[in-house]
């Protein structure tokens, strides 16, 4: 306890003093411990960041010190108990998010997993369980929670996407980058989704999700592709011809695209894709971005680099000085 106790703030050393001196004998050591862990809460909450997995061991000086022993003391409240809140919370229609804030932030990933599992389960209509997605994007890890163990699911397969996109689409937005990052990423990188099936689930998807989602997610996939396939070139061509490319997602894409275009040299899809990001360059666009179109479509040999460089010219003349 006194190699632990060095590094802790006057507040939680007067508590152990206290606990020395008043301590009944019968008190059994483990009500010792939650008493002082609630004083570091409180001695901490100052002074530590509100991020997931707890207060406490959010503080450099104080994790390594913890006996291991203490670690399996939550802060926070039982996984069942915080569901039954938010549960209650989201039924009664309240808006106040701080409450969910204060319900999962402390909670390890195992009992967050926990509370959105069960969570799902208890709600009834389709208006709960919308409610239940936003009250539950009040944090990164909450938002991230809902969007890989309840919409990553729900959207998979074809057969169930319309029903998913009806129940959740309008609630989206809500989870900010979160969803791109645990739902739609995965699902664009996975062969079997409904994304890479169905043209028209990954156009319905696409138009549910935010410009700054749609942005996010293109450079996100971009990023993740190494050796370009047929399936990956058709899903983007897909994206493309529907939502343009913004200042977000072009340079990522064309890397992506230059480093693949020797493999794809005279296809129709590259070709259509190449046209899309000529056409997103304006009079702001770099020289650097510039130079790296202007050899992706150097790199193509379809018969629509004809139009490739004759747009490509025009903007040139409005990027590059006379």
């Amino acid at each position: 306890m006194a190699v632990w106790g060095k590094k802790l703030s006057s507040t939680i050393l007067g508590a152990i003093d206290e606990l020395n001196s008043t301590q009944d004998e019968e008190e059994p050591l483990e009500g010792v411990q939650r008493r002082l862990l609630l004083s570091a809460k409180d001695s901490l909450d100052r002074t530590c960041s509100l991020e997931p997995f707890g207060l406490l061991m959010d503080c450099p000086t104080v994790r390594q010190e913890i006996p291991e022993e203490l670690t399996g003391l939550e802060m926070s409240q039982d996984a069942a108990e915080v569901t039954k809140k938010i549960v209650e919370h989201v039924k009664n229609g309240s808006n106040n998010i701080n409450v969910v804030i204060e319900l999962v932030s402390n909670l390890s990933e195992e009992r967050l997993n926990s509370v959105v599992d069960d969570g799902a389960k208890l709600l009834e209509t389709d208006e709960t369980r919308r409610s239940f997605i936003v009250a539950m994007s009040a944090t990164r890890n909450s938002a991230a929670a809902v969007s890989s163990r309840i919409l990553l699911p729900a959207f998979h397969g074809e057969e169930n996407f319309q029903a998913a996109l009806d129940l959740y689409g309008p609630v989206l937005g809500w989870l900010e980058s979160s969803v791109v990052e645990a739902t739609v990423v995965p699902l664009l990188v996975d062969l079997d989704s409904s994304l890479n099936r169905s043209p028209g689930c990954c156009k319905a998807l696409f138009e549910a999700l935010t410009d700054s989602q749609r942005s996010e997610t293109v450079a996100k996939f971009s990023r993740n592709i190494d050796d370009l396939q047929d399936w990956q070139l058709q899903t983007l061509s897909v994206i493309l011809e529907s939502f343009p490319v913004d200042n977000v997602a072009i340079v990522p894409l064309t890397d992506a695209l230059v480093a693949n275009i020797g493999k794809f040299p005279d296809d129709r899809l590259m070709g259509k894709i190449i046209l899309s990001v000529i056409v997103s360059l304006s009079p702001a666009t770099t020289p650097d971005l510039l130079s790296a179109v202007t050899n992706l479509v150097a790199g193509f040999k379809g018969s629509i680099r004809f139009r490739h460089k004759k747009a490509l010219d025009k903007i040139a003349k409005q990027i590059l000085p006379s």
